[in-house]
């Protein structure tokens, strides 16, 4: 009786883990692909991955980072140098503010 109700502990916390999981992936509103639209030199595509990558593809060359979300309006992206934004998520637009100047807009 015992051994049994530790599989069935085990498998509770397994699913509370997975949830947990498919959770916080979704609260991360910059997940996914972005085509660049506007602003000074803006990447044709950047991509944000759940695993904290990040991709941006600049004539046809891929440049290949990590992100941090610093708040829910707030994202540090490190290209070998790390630049902070402000962002906004429009509907499909997503606009990047850059501390210092620069403003990219991107479309999924």
């Amino acid at each position: 009786m015992k051994s049994y109700r530790s599989i069935v502990g085990a498998f509770a916390l397994g699913c509370l883990l997975v949830l947990a999981c498919g959770c916080s992936s979704s609260r991360n509103p910059l997940l996914g692909s972005w085509d660049g639209v506007s602003g000074p030199g803006v990447a044709d595509r950047i991509e944000f991955f759940k695993d904290g990558t990040v991709k941006a593809t600049q004539y046809g060359s891929p440049i290949r980072g990590t992100y941090q979300l610093l708040g829910p309006d707030r994202v540090s992206i490190d290209f070998t140098f790390e630049y902070t934004f402000w962002f906004e998520i429009d509907g499909r637009e997503l606009t990047l503010e850059q501390d210092g100047g620069g403003t990219f807009v991107y479309r999924k």
